[in-house]
């Protein structure tokens, strides 16, 4: 019960700044009292028609659940095992279980499975690594049925050490519809992590599926954390979750004293201003979330958001109209809400209240249900809709449809089967086989090896909330051999088109729904597909996505299996074009157009340029300036700092596929002194002048210019990213002089100065 008693205390303070007090044996009993009241002292409400069920119990402090492609349900419990449900059956042996630290909210408190799980069986895990420090890691393992394979974790991403706050870890995880891996890592309980680009801590990162970094983040150059933050400015974004179809990725950040903020991180760069803003601001530096709910006791407010789900499912019984809608929980109030992202604003209606206590990782399931843990109770449940529609009549198996009957042996056969039923409500139906097959309320056909001199069978099934087992007795051999029509495979009723795509551009495609047909199943057909382009991966049940990363023909193989194991298979091909103009002409730097030339003192500028070329073919293209900057093949413009007495500069690129080395002479300090000169004038560059540096005291004297009339703000940061102070300036005028203190200690410091639209950060050395 200890760790019950931890999670709990620290989850329900989320919205604090927590500290390590030690908890007296009567605040624990009362907590103990207020999660057993709210579990059993709250009626269940829901709208008309629904209800919930317990899916199973016996989960020990669950963090997070997840259905697998296949349709096996995970949950992370925060020790550090990884647990499976399968067939409805909490499996007693663990998928993994992972060495972690669980104190406070570390431990296992993230995972989610590769796009393409069915194929490579990845599976991505978030969890606490202990040791002093300890820290939060992100690795992938490979799954070898229900359990991990040995020795198969790798290690994809290593964060920041953490202090001795054990809260605020992020731990979400999500495939965007790019395919690229996005991570919530929370800010450890500082708050001045979530504004500094160097660590990871207090943001939305975004990595590709193995460890490496995107080229198109947000962020291209600086620290290998710079360029792995897709979003900034957060407390403890919780959960991350994307919208199936358009992409849309939402992330619900756990708030402090005031604000619960569900913020749309779609499009990379975003500021979502913690810790200078909590819920909405009036700075345009931030952007606000999609919905922000209060703090209090009772529907539609409450502490900490610990769950979000787009409802999207493929199949639903659910009402229409909450197709596409948001659903959301809190963690202290016990409620689902439900959010009409069509409006403008977004509005909020109540869902559900009265739930076990302390709910989490709402989801949306492969069967068109909602699901959600509940840490209190540490149980799994689904939320199901009961159509009201006329009594149907007595629940009864009125037949058996043989899906297949394959010989085995002599006296052995394999037989896949389908009931048939009468007075069906809507409620799951539990199917067994008396000595034969366990119940299961999964779906059809059931697959089972019997014998020839045990002909006859006992087919069993109970429905929830009608009373009674219905029977029936089938003679299966006789089906078998009594001339009822063997399995066929399917069959190709229509060709697939050719299809064409560019190199670097995104496609998804979907196998059309007439491809196959089979005589006896074909609604129950499962699609693979091989020989795919490189970038292309496909994802059941019928779709190929990716972004193609060579040209070339490639001729691709669809195959469609039915339940008994036979197969059809056809071809088309996929052409992926190099996205060039043809004869593009010989490729040179033909000049360069001058974006910015500052002053910085008599004999030195800052020049931000962008070179114009010739002969562009689409491919990458390597930029360096002789003695001045480092090959890169990020896009311009390029900014450098240059001096007068040497005027001109030699620009070189290289294209790659292209031979040679383009080259051109280019006078920087001619074009910096003529009338052509464009961009931002050095007057509105944003500029720390350091009066005394090193620094003598522990005070420094500095001058900041180009922030006129904008909102300024300060902060010193020691060599590990520490705020020692900070000064923050509503309106600065042209030139702010001001007082900065440091710490004690001798050493590195780093101010930062940021508006709306500039950052700058100097060194000060302090011996």
């Amino acid at each position: 019960m200890t760790t019950f008693y931890g999670f709990l205390l620290i989850r329900s303070e989320k919205h604090r700044c927590a500290t390590s007090q030690p908890i007296p044996h009567w605040a624990l009993f009362c907590l103990f009292l207020v999660s057993l009241i709210g579990e059993l002292g709250y009626a269940q409400t829901f709208p008309a028609s629904f209800s919930q069920v317990q899916v199973v119990n016996g989960l020990s402090s669950p963090t997070v659940a997840a259905f697998a492609p296949d349709g096996r349900i995970f949950v992370a419990e925060q020790a550090g095992a990884l647990r499976v449900i399968k067939n409805g059956n909490l499996l007693p042996t663990p998928f993994v279980q992972l060495s972690v630290d669980p104190s406070g909210e570390r431990g296992l408190i993230g995972f989610v499975f590769d796009p393409n799980f069915n194929n490579n069986h990845y599976v991505y895990v978030y969890y606490t690594v202990p040791g002093t420090p300890a820290h939060n890691r992100v690795s992938r393992l490979t799954a070898n049925g229900d359990v991990a394979l040995a020795n198969s974790e790798t290690i994809l991403l290593e964060l920041d050490n953490l202090s001795s706050a054990t809260n605020h870890n992020g731990g979400s995880m999500a495939f965007g519809k790019d395919g690229k891996l996005y991570i919530g890592v929370g800010e450890n309980a500082n708050a001045a992590n979530s504004q500094i680009l160097d660590n990871y801590l207090g943001k939305i990162l975004r990595i590709n599926s193995d460890g490496s970094i995107p080229a198109d983040n947000p962020f291209q150059t600086g620290s290998v954390a710079k360029r792995s933050i897709w979003a900034y400015g957060l407390r403890n974004p919780y959960t991350i979750t994307v919208q199936p179809g358009t992409g849309r990725l939402f992330v619900n950040d756990v708030g402090a004293g005031t604000w619960e903020e569900i913020n749309d991180a779609t499009t990379g760069g975003l500021n979502f201003g913690w810790p200078s803003a909590e819920g909405n601001s009036s700075n345009s530096a931030f952007t606000n979330p999609v919905y922000a709910y209060g703090h209090g006791s009772g529907d539609g407010i409450g502490c900490a958001i610990t769950g979000g789900t787009f409802f999207n499912p493929a199949n639903t019984n659910y009402p229409a109209s909450f197709i596409g809608k948001y659903f959301y929980q809190d963690f202290c109030s016990n409620w689902i809400n439900v959010l009409d992202l069509s409006t403008t604003p977004a509005t909020r209606a109540s869902f559900a209240t009265g739930l076990p206590a302390n709910a989490l990782s709402i989801l949306t399931g492969p069967d068109g249900n909602l699901y959600y843990l509940s840490i209190a109770t540490g149980a799994l449940y689904k939320i199901i809709y009961n159509s009201p529609n006329p009594d149907p009549g007595t629940f009864a198996i009125t037949g058996v449809t043989i899906v297949n009957c394959a010989t085995v042996s002599a006296g052995q056969r394999s037989v896949s089967l389908n009931p048939q039923y009468a007075g069906l409500t809507g409620q799951p139906v539990s199917f067994s086989i008396a000595n034969e097959f366990p119940a299961t309320t999964n779906p059809g056909p059931y697959t089972l090896t019997l014998y020839t001199d045990n002909p006859t069978i006992t087919l069993k099934a109970t429905q929830r909330g009608t009373s009674g087992t219905a029977s029936f007795t089938y003679n299966w051999l006789a089906a078998c051999t009594g001339g009822s029509t063997p399995n066929t495979p399917p069959t190709v009723a229509a060709s697939i088109a050719n299809q064409s795509a560019t190199v670097g551009q995104n496609v998804s495609f979907s196998i059309p729904a007439g491809t196959f047909t089979d005589a006896e199943t074909p609604n129950n057909l499962t699609y693979s597909v091989s020989g795919l382009p490189a970038g292309l991966a496909f994802s059941a049940p019928s779709t190929i996505t990716g972004v193609p990363s060579a040209s070339g023909v490639s001729t691709v193989t669809v195959t469609a299996k039915d339940p008994g194991n036979l197969s059809a298979s056809t071809t088309f091909t996929i052409t992926v074009n190099p996205g060039s103009t043809p004869n593009p002409g010989t490729f040179a730097i033909t000049g360069a157009t001058l974006v910015n030339c500052a002053t910085i003192s008599p004999g030195k500028r800052s020049v931000s340029l962008t070179p114009q070329y010739s002969g562009i073919t689409g491919q990458p293209i390597s930029f360096s300036v002789t003695n001045e900057m480092l090959p890169t093949t990020n896009p311009g413009p390029y900014t450098l700092t240059l001096y007068t007495d040497n005027p001109t500069i030699t620009l070189k690129a290289v294209q790659s596929g292209t031979p040679g080395e383009a080259s051109f002479s280019y006078n920087w300090l001619t074009a910096c002194s003529g009338a052509a000169r464009q961009g931002i004038e050095s007057s509105s560059l944003l500029r720390i002048v350091v009066l005394g540096n090193p620094a003598v005291n522990e005070t420094v004297e500095i001058d900041i210019q180009g922030a006129t009339g904008e909102s300024l703000r300060l902060q010193m940061l020691d060599q590990q990213g520490r705020p020692v102070s900070e000064r923050n300036i509503q309106e600065a005028g042209a030139i702010e002089r001001l007082t900065m203190p440091l710490g004690k200690s001798s050493g590195m410091y780093f101010l930062q100065a940021t508006t709306s639209t500039q950052r700058e950060v100097v060194k000060i050395s302090k011996p």
